[in-house]
């Protein structure tokens, strides 16, 4: 069995800043929000194209598969670069969250940053 660390991976957004996302999401691209069954409205594609150009963006398939292989996985970014509003949704559109089963949460250290965060993710879910 290999020591503690052998498990441990650290991602950097900063490191391969010119890596390109090769992740399509097959749930934008149908055009119908999974959550709500209808028809993303034209906000959300406004959101979509700023979520598009955030540092945390291009790392989606690395950070995803990260996620999938580790138990614990650390995320070190510039602020504003989209860790704490892209990387819950980026986890729920693929799979981690089932509607009335199970969510993805996320932590934050006063309880009204927690709120306008959660409300924040949830608008730019559609």
């Amino acid at each position: 069995m290999g020591s503690s660390t052998d498990r441990k991976r650290k991602l950097d957004l900063a490191d391969d800043a010119k890596k390109q996302n090769k992740t399509l999401d097959a749930r934008q691209s149908s055009g119908i929000n999974p959550w709500t069954g209808k028809a993303y409205s034209s906000r959300y594609q406004s959101i979509l194209q700023t979520r598009l150009k955030l540092p945390v963006y291009k790392f989606q398939s690395e950070l995803l598969e990260a996620v999938a292989d580790n138990q614990i996985v650390v995320i070190e970014g510039e602020t504003g670069s989209g860790k704490t509003t892209q990387i819950p949704q980026f986890l729920v559109e693929i799979g981690y969250a089932t509607p009335g089963k199970s969510c993805v949460g996320c932590t934050q250290p006063r309880r009204v940053a927690a709120t306008s965060i959660a409300t924040r993710v949830a608008e730019e879910m559609d």
